[in-house]
């Protein structure tokens, strides 16, 4: 176990991007203490070990493991990271599929796309307008990539934000004069 650590603490300076002198400034120990370590004649003490596990945030297994246990160990968080993800997934398509049923949550649905979707757009005989792999506008439904639509409602009023905040404060200011005036 302890003959792994040498290697796994170059390992992890490496991946960071540092030298041993950098890795030193970081943890407030000599570099000579990291050499010694990284050549295996010396071993880290325990207030060092706790500097290196917290700076790496390295689990025992990153410090002490083979690299066997290091890869197996990865693979096991991301297993449960991607269990947790599939259950979640699970979780909210079982919550909308409850909604669905539900007028009030039809109605949020209706709202959200009328204020996100865009218009459709025609060309000037009245075909339906096409992106093609470019971005560039055609009718030909050949090249077409997906639909061509304009602005949603949404981004119209995002893109209004510099002219909302101006009128708010010319407002602001008439209510302030108005207020000084009484």
């Amino acid at each position: 176990m302890i003959e792994n650590f040498a290697p796994n603490l170059i390992r992890l300076r490496k991946q960071k991007g540092l030298s041993q002198k950098e890795l030193a400034q970081e943890l407030g120990i000599s570099s000579q203490t990291i050499s010694n370590i990284e050549n295996q004649s010396a071993y880290p003490t325990f207030t060092n070990l706790e500097k290196i596990a917290g700076f790496f945030n390295a689990s025992p297994t990153d410090l002490f493991g083979t690299p066997q246990q290091i890869q197996l160990e990865k693979a096991v968080f991301e297993t449960d990271e991607y269990s947790d993800k599939a259950s979640t997934i699970l979780k909210a398509s079982k919550a909308i599929s409850e909604l669905e049923d539900d007028s009030s949550f039809q109605e949020l649905i209706n709202n959200l796309l009328f204020l996100t979707r865009g218009y459709q757009l025609y060309d000037a005989k009245g075909d339906e307008l096409y992106r093609d792999n470019d971005g560039k506008l055609t009718s030909d439904e050949e090249f077409a990539v997906e639909m061509a639509t304009g602005n949603s409602r949404l981004e119209k009023i995002l893109n209004s934000e510099d002219k909302i905040n101006d009128l708010f404060e010319k407002i602001t200011y008439i209510e302030n004069l108005n207020t000084n005036k009484d």
